[in-house]
This record gives structure tokens, sequence and C-alpha cells, in this order.
């Protein structure tokens, strides 16, 4: 699950169902047991909506909650910067979207000179950034995702930006057992225009795998980063693991699930740049 700050829940809905076909799963209200282990207080009573892809695309829900500022501008912070979401046809789907609800700002382009990925990006009707990326051979990629069946499919990588790359490897390293490759410079020219980095700037990346076909990527920025208490885009992942045993540096420990729609035992992690992960498990 993702949690991603938006201005109105019932412009959001209309947008994600009508434009990508995702569908309605729940609406409420954030208690103040399930807010605390999100990692923010704040969150207590605000409303949400949670919607995911097509039935049968990988079931990754999107779960959308009020309180993003007009003033948000994305990839000003380091932390979840964006959602990679597999798609059919990124070039026909740009023709088909309503560009004053998916604001284009990375028209498609291979992402290598081996013409395998083709990814265009946009900005969602918060500002949020989605990528919507196709793969010619998955299987020759690190994570092998299977090709969406529909326009538009599942999430399958979040995009996080961080201030120092290796304090985020070591970090990794001694809370995960997942296979990490890089790091490698690579050129991300969204990041550069919101960044105001040169435009040829070369970004050190690294991608961790996690199971099945899903993964994140970091990304080093290149220029100093200013604090911004602007609230915004994406708040919170949340993966699962088979167990929660063995040493994590929790910030907030493994308690019951008191999140609709998440179940067993949740931790918080939060990475370096601030990012925070719920961790779930069936047994603590």
């Amino acid at each position: 699950m993702i949690t991603i700050l938006v201005a109105d829940l019932n412009v959001t809905e209309a947008t994600y169902t009508e434009q990508l076909g995702y569908q309605v799963v729940e609406r409420g209200i954030i208690g103040a047991e399930c807010a605390h282990q999100m990692g923010d207080e704040n969150f207590t009573n605000r409303s949400y909506l949670t919607l995911r892809p097509p039935v049968d695309e990988p079931q990754v829900v999107l779960r959308f909650l009020t309180g993003s500022d007009a003033a948000y501008q994305p990839m000003q912070k380091p932390g979840w910067n964006a959602v990679e979401i597999l798609v059919r046809d990124p070039e026909m789907l740009i023709t088909e979207l309503d560009e004053n609800l998916f604001r284009l700002i990375g028209p498609p382009a291979y992402l290598t000179p081996a013409e395998n990925i083709l990814a265009a990006q946009v900005l969602g009707p918060s500002g949020e950034v989605l990528y919507f990326t196709h793969m010619k051979e998955p299987e020759l990629s690190l994570l092998k995702p299977k090709p969406a069946v529909n326009p538009v499919g599942g999430t399958f990588i979040m995009v996080m930006g961080v201030q120092d790359l290796e304090e985020t490897n070591d970090f990794v390293n001694s809370n995960f057992k997942n296979r990490l490759v890089g790091p490698f410079p690579f050129k991300i020219d969204i990041l550069a225009k919101y960044r105001g980095d040169d435009p040829q700037t070369r970004y050190p990346i690294m991608m961790m795998k996690m199971s099945g076909p899903f993964g994140f990527e970091f990304d080093e920025y290149a220029s100093e980063v200013e604090i911004s208490n602007v609230s915004g885009g994406i708040e919170l992942v949340s993966v699962s693991a088979d167990t929660l045993a063995g040493e994590y540096d929790w910030s907030e420990f493994p308690k019951e699930s008191q999140c609709s729609g998440l179940s067993g035992y949740s931790g918080l992690l939060e990475f370096p740049s601030g990012a925070n992960l719920q961790v779930l498990a069936p047994v603590p």
C-alpha cells in the first residue's frame, strides 16, 4: 500500500477511476492508533480513499489521504518521490489522458540505450509524481515484472530521493537481506528539472529488489536540500514480510495493526532520508 497526500478526494477518485481504470476499495477516517502506526499523529481524523488497479494486475493499493498543501512541489525534499506503474503503451496512454488532470512533465522516452524501458512521467491532480512504464523484454530486467494486461497496471517500483546513498546502503544492509544493485550514474530529466540541476546531471542511483516483481529505487540528490514543512506527495509505503523477528532499527516497534486493510502486526522503519516504511507480518 502506498499513502499519498491529496487536496481533494473526490477529484482524486474521479481522476484515477475514469482515467486509469482504478477501482474504489474503501473510504474512511484514519483513527489515532492507525495514525501513530503510520508515523504521523497529524493524520488522525483525516479522510482517506483506497483504490486498486484492475483485478488481473498486481494488487498494490493506493491510499489517498487529505492534507496536501497547495504550495507542494515534487522532489524538493528527501523521501518518497514517485510511484512507478506498469502500463501497456505509454505513448498511447499519454494521448488519452486529460491534460488538465495529469500534467505531462516527461514525454515518453527510452531510459537506456538498450531501448528496453519506455517511460513517461506525469503529475497527478495534487502534484504526485507518477511514472508510466512499459518494458519490451521484462525478463532482462532486475525485477522481471509481467507486462500490464490493461492500459494501466499496478505499481512495481517506488522511488526515493536521498541525500547520501552510502548511508542509505548501510541502512538497507543492516535491516534487510534484499538484493541491492548499484550505485551507477543515471540521467533523470525530471529530477534535474525540479531540483534546478544541470540537465546533463548523472545521479547516482541504487535498486533494491523486493520479493516478486517489486523494488525500490534510491536517487541521490546532486544539490543541497532545503528544509520544507510543505505537505504533499507520498507519505508512506507499506510492505509485507514473513515475520518481524530480527534486528530492525524500528522507529515504532511492532504492534497489531490498527489500520483498515492492513492485517497482522505493524512496525515502522525510518530511512536516513526521513521516508517511512511500514512493515507488516502475520506474526511479530
